[in-house]
């Protein structure tokens, strides 16, 4: 087994909450107190998206639905469902 260190998030002040693999396994997310959600490429560990404009407050959890639609819910007491590829 081989681990790599995945550096896209970098450099922020605020944690990360819960990081979910989609159904596949091709893509995961990070949940973030910073009101954001970042989805990353398994195989090469770019930073696809950044899912910016939805939450007025940290994010605390996601979940894929499928590997194109997630939900996610946050300290602003909604939950919003996504479209990745549409991002």
């Amino acid at each position: 087994m081989s681990f790599r260190n995945f550096n896209c998030l970098e450099g922020r002040s605020k944690p990360s909450v819960s990081v979910k693999y989609s159904p596949s396994g091709r893509l995961f997310s990070v949940a973030s107190a910073d009101k954001k959600i970042y989805i990353f490429n398994s195989e090469n560990g770019q930073c696809s998206a950044t899912l910016d404009e939805g939450h007025s407050h940290g994010v605390n959890d996601i979940v894929w639905v499928d590997d194109r639609i997630i939900a996610s819910g946050s300290d602003d007491h909604t939950v919003i469902v996504w479209d990745v590829e549409t991002v």
